[in-house]
Protein backbone atom coordinates (compact mmCIF):
# COMPACT_ATOMS: atom_id res chain seq x y z
CA UNK A 1 0.00 0.00 0.00
CA UNK A 2 1.31 3.46 -0.91
CA UNK A 3 0.20 6.56 0.95
CA UNK A 4 1.10 10.22 0.47
CA UNK A 5 1.10 12.71 3.33
CA UNK A 6 1.20 16.14 1.74
CA UNK A 7 1.07 19.65 3.11
CA UNK A 8 2.91 22.95 3.40
CA UNK A 9 5.92 23.57 5.63
CA UNK A 10 4.92 23.72 9.28
CA UNK A 11 1.74 21.65 8.91
CA UNK A 12 3.00 18.83 11.15
CA UNK A 13 3.99 16.14 8.64
CA UNK A 14 7.44 15.55 10.09
CA UNK A 15 6.14 15.76 13.67
CA UNK A 16 3.54 13.10 12.90
CA UNK A 17 6.12 10.77 11.38
CA UNK A 18 8.51 11.29 14.32
CA UNK A 19 5.69 10.21 16.64
CA UNK A 20 5.11 7.08 14.57
CA UNK A 21 8.83 6.32 14.37
CA UNK A 22 9.30 6.63 18.15
CA UNK A 23 11.53 9.69 17.91
CA UNK A 24 9.09 12.04 19.61
CA UNK A 25 8.38 11.66 23.35
CA UNK A 26 4.96 13.30 22.98
CA UNK A 27 3.77 9.99 21.49
CA UNK A 28 3.35 8.62 25.01
CA UNK A 29 0.76 11.28 25.80
CA UNK A 30 -1.36 10.36 22.76
CA UNK A 31 -3.80 7.54 22.14
CA UNK A 32 -1.55 6.01 19.51
CA UNK A 33 -1.42 2.36 18.47
CA UNK A 34 1.53 1.13 16.40
CA UNK A 35 1.78 -2.51 15.29
CA UNK A 36 -1.25 -3.36 17.45
CA UNK A 37 0.33 -1.99 20.64
CA UNK A 38 -0.58 1.21 22.42
CA UNK A 39 2.46 3.43 22.72
CA UNK A 40 3.82 3.27 26.24
CA UNK A 41 2.51 -0.24 26.92
CA UNK A 42 5.96 -1.74 27.37
CA UNK A 43 7.35 -1.87 23.85
CA UNK A 44 10.82 -0.44 23.37
CA UNK A 45 11.76 2.19 20.84
CA UNK A 46 14.00 -0.41 19.22
CA UNK A 47 11.13 -2.87 18.80
CA UNK A 48 9.24 -0.22 16.86
CA UNK A 49 12.23 0.92 14.81
CA UNK A 50 13.05 -2.67 13.86
CA UNK A 51 9.80 -2.75 11.87
CA UNK A 52 10.06 0.64 10.18
CA UNK A 53 12.46 1.79 7.49
CA UNK A 54 12.94 5.54 7.73
CA UNK A 55 14.39 8.19 5.42
CA UNK A 56 14.38 11.91 6.13
CA UNK A 57 15.99 14.88 4.39
CA UNK A 58 18.69 15.18 7.06
CA UNK A 59 19.25 11.56 8.12
CA UNK A 60 22.62 11.33 6.34
CA UNK A 61 23.90 14.14 8.60
CA UNK A 62 23.77 11.80 11.61
CA UNK A 63 26.67 9.66 10.37
CA UNK A 64 30.35 10.60 10.44
CA UNK A 65 31.54 11.55 6.97
CA UNK A 66 34.26 8.91 7.36
CA UNK A 67 31.67 6.08 7.63
CA UNK A 68 31.84 3.59 4.77
CA UNK A 69 28.75 3.10 2.62
CA UNK A 70 28.59 -0.65 3.33
CA UNK A 71 28.77 -0.05 7.09
CA UNK A 72 26.00 2.55 6.94
CA UNK A 73 23.69 0.28 4.94
CA UNK A 74 24.43 -2.70 7.19
CA UNK A 75 23.62 -0.59 10.25
CA UNK A 76 20.04 -0.63 9.02
CA UNK A 77 19.91 -4.25 10.17
CA UNK A 78 20.00 -3.03 13.78
CA UNK A 79 18.33 0.38 13.57
CA UNK A 80 21.39 1.95 15.16
CA UNK A 81 24.49 3.55 13.68
CA UNK A 82 26.70 0.54 14.33
CA UNK A 83 25.87 -3.10 13.73
CA UNK A 84 27.27 -4.96 16.73
CA UNK A 85 26.54 -8.50 15.65
CA UNK A 86 27.84 -10.72 12.86
CA UNK A 87 25.98 -10.47 9.58
CA UNK A 88 24.29 -13.66 8.40
CA UNK A 89 24.83 -14.91 4.85
CA UNK A 90 21.24 -14.15 3.70
CA UNK A 91 21.63 -10.60 5.05
CA UNK A 92 24.90 -10.18 3.11
CA UNK A 93 23.14 -11.34 -0.05
CA UNK A 94 20.23 -8.95 0.59
CA UNK A 95 22.56 -5.98 1.24
CA UNK A 96 24.59 -6.75 -1.89
CA UNK A 97 21.36 -6.88 -3.94
CA UNK A 98 20.20 -3.55 -2.48
CA UNK A 99 23.51 -1.89 -3.30
CA UNK A 100 23.36 -3.28 -6.83
CA UNK A 101 19.72 -2.29 -7.40
CA UNK A 102 20.40 1.27 -6.25
CA UNK A 103 23.64 1.64 -8.19
CA UNK A 104 25.75 1.80 -5.04
CA UNK A 105 27.93 -1.31 -5.38
CA UNK A 106 30.88 0.71 -6.66
CA UNK A 107 30.70 2.90 -3.56
CA UNK A 108 30.58 0.14 -0.91
CA UNK A 109 34.01 1.02 0.54
CA UNK A 110 33.69 4.76 -0.10
CA UNK A 111 33.29 7.22 2.77
CA UNK A 112 30.03 9.17 2.96
CA UNK A 113 32.00 12.41 2.77
CA UNK A 114 33.15 11.51 -0.74
CA UNK A 115 29.61 11.14 -2.08
CA UNK A 116 27.27 13.69 -3.61
CA UNK A 117 24.07 14.57 -1.74
CA UNK A 118 22.07 12.38 -4.15
CA UNK A 119 24.38 9.43 -3.59
CA UNK A 120 24.10 9.89 0.18
CA UNK A 121 20.30 9.87 -0.13
CA UNK A 122 20.50 6.60 -2.06
CA UNK A 123 22.65 5.13 0.74
CA UNK A 124 20.01 6.13 3.30
CA UNK A 125 17.28 4.56 1.16
CA UNK A 126 19.31 1.32 1.00
CA UNK A 127 19.78 1.50 4.78
CA UNK A 128 16.01 1.89 5.30
CA UNK A 129 15.44 -1.22 3.18
CA UNK A 130 18.12 -3.33 4.90
CA UNK A 131 15.67 -5.05 7.26
CA UNK A 132 13.00 -5.45 4.58
CA UNK A 133 10.56 -3.72 6.95
CA UNK A 134 6.76 -3.92 6.75
CA UNK A 135 6.56 -0.10 6.93
CA UNK A 136 8.63 2.53 5.14
CA UNK A 137 8.34 6.16 6.19
CA UNK A 138 9.92 8.32 3.53
CA UNK A 139 10.10 12.02 4.34
CA UNK A 140 10.94 13.84 1.09
CA UNK A 141 12.70 10.73 -0.32
CA UNK A 142 13.43 12.33 -3.71
CA UNK A 143 14.96 15.54 -2.36
CA UNK A 144 18.47 15.86 -3.80
CA UNK A 145 18.01 13.10 -6.40
CA UNK A 146 18.39 13.68 -10.12
CA UNK A 147 15.61 12.56 -12.46
CA UNK A 148 17.30 9.22 -13.25
CA UNK A 149 17.65 8.27 -9.57
CA UNK A 150 14.16 9.54 -8.81
CA UNK A 151 12.71 7.26 -11.50
CA UNK A 152 14.76 4.30 -10.21
CA UNK A 153 13.61 4.82 -6.61
CA UNK A 154 9.97 5.43 -7.60
CA UNK A 155 9.96 2.14 -9.54
CA UNK A 156 11.53 0.32 -6.58
CA UNK A 157 8.98 1.75 -4.13
CA UNK A 158 6.12 0.75 -6.46
CA UNK A 159 7.46 -2.83 -6.55
CA UNK A 160 7.79 -2.93 -2.76
CA UNK A 161 4.31 -1.59 -1.96
CA UNK A 162 1.95 -4.51 -1.54
CA UNK A 163 -0.46 -6.00 0.96
CA UNK A 164 2.49 -6.90 3.22
CA UNK A 165 4.20 -3.50 3.19
CA UNK A 166 3.02 0.06 3.63
CA UNK A 167 4.96 2.96 2.16
CA UNK A 168 4.20 6.41 3.54
CA UNK A 169 5.73 9.23 1.54
CA UNK A 170 5.80 12.75 2.94
CA UNK A 171 5.98 15.65 0.52
CA UNK A 172 5.44 19.39 0.34
CA UNK A 173 4.30 19.22 -3.27
CA UNK A 174 2.33 16.60 -5.18
CA UNK A 175 5.03 16.22 -7.82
Amino acid sequence: EELLLQGPNGSGKTTLTSVMYADNPSAYAQNLVIFDKKRGSGESIWQIKARIGFVSPEIQNYWPQSAKVLDVVQSGLSGTQVLVRPIKVPEKVHIAALLEALGLSIFSQTSLGQLSSGEKKMVMIARALALNPPVLILDEPFQGLDSERTSLVQALFSQLADSERTILQIAHEES
